[in-house]
């Protein structure tokens, strides 16, 4: 298994704080490429990825529209009235 970590610019210090907690044994497994990707290559990478564990947000429907198996997790939104039709994330 190869885990990629996503975000903006703005969440590279925190991704960065728990990649760097990762156990030896996830080193050369984790890519942290959190700020590191513009939107056209994030959205170019996805269909890469055999699943894509995300929040209630924007990838998540990218993700889901390129028809990449996709878990979200639900904040203080409603996925009822947010989430991708056809409950496919």
């Amino acid at each position: 298994v190869k885990v990629m970590l996503t975000g903006g610019p703005a969440d590279a210090a925190y991704v960065r704080g728990i990649a760097e907690q990762l156990e030896p044994r996830w080193l050369g497994r984790v890519v942290n490429a959190c700020g590191r990707l513009g939107f056209g290559e994030f959205v170019a990478a996805l269909p890469r990825c055999r699943a894509f564990v995300t929040g209630d947000s924007g990838p998540m429907h990218v993700a889901v529209a390129q028809g990449v198996p996709t878990v979200s997790l639900w904040g203080p939104t409603n996925p009822n009235f947010h989430a991708p039709p056809g409950g496919q994330c």
